[in-house]
């Protein structure tokens, strides 16, 4: 009988759960509302809301101060020179609809000029800014070296997470300068990981199976032959 064996090959497509961290990030290096230091971009620049001055003038806007991260460069001021901000506030999108978990990190100093009765406050809004959630309320009273906060925003994010800060209470005389803002979000994606083939033989009762053996070379040498040796030129 013949060999007769059929051979066939598996091959599988798993999906492995992968995951990457991506940052939305903004240092405030120049006088601008459209800083993006991260991997990630935001959805558009910071939006002032009670003005409309832009980032270089105002009660909110960019510049360089001593109460920025390390002491020197540009921040994000709100206050100032211009005195109180209450009723002022400045928000920022991005778009997290596909982060499993996310962080909000961000560094502020205060500097308060007398009498001071008010607060910045921290908002979080899950729905392009319909409705918001308190995150936390810093009070002006005081001066401070920096501080870094930080905080689990994984229930609030969307296809439209915004943040917002906003000044608040009566007889608002001071200022506070944020930098460094920061939003560190877990992604997760599904890949389609290939494994090798495994390659199986099935045979059949009653074949048979045949091995070749490669042939190898002999040379016989009758009585009285020679064997000559060129030798390569030099």
């Amino acid at each position: 009988a013949g060999l007769l064996a059929g051979s066939f090959a598996v091959v599988a497509a798993l999906p492995v759960a992968a995951q990457s961290v991506v940052t939305a990030r903004d240092e405030f290096a120049s006088i601008t509302y459209g800083g993006n230091d991260g991997t990630r971009d935001f959805a558009g620049p910071w939006v002032e809301r009670g003005e409309n001055d832009g980032p270089g003038s105002g009660v909110l806007r960019v510049a360089p101060s001593d109460r920025c991260t390390g002491g020197v460069g540009y921040c994000l001021e709100l206050g100032g020179s211009s005195g109180a901000f209450a009723g002022y506030a400045i928000e920022r999108a991005v778009d997290l609809d596909d982060a499993t978990e996310a962080t909000l990190t961000f560094r502020w100093r205060r500097n308060s000029r007398g009498q001071v009765d008010g607060a910045l406050r921290l908002r979080i809004s899950q729905s392009g800014g319909s409705s918001w959630t308190t995150l936390t309320a810093i009070p002006l009273a005081g001066s401070q070296s920096s501080v870094t906060e930080r905080f689990d925003i994984t229930p609030w994010t969307g296809t439209s997470t915004v943040l917002r800060f906003e000044g608040v209470g009566d007889d608002i005389d001071g200022s506070i300068a944020v930098d460094d803002v920061q939003i560190s979000a877990t992604i997760a994606s599904t890949v389609s990981t290939t494994t090798p083939p495994i390659s199986t033989t099935t045979t059949q009762p009653g074949d048979t199976t045949s091995t070749t053996t490669p042939p190898t070379s002999t040379t016989t040498t009758q009585p009285g032959d020679t064997t000559s040796t060129t030798t390569p030129p030099t």
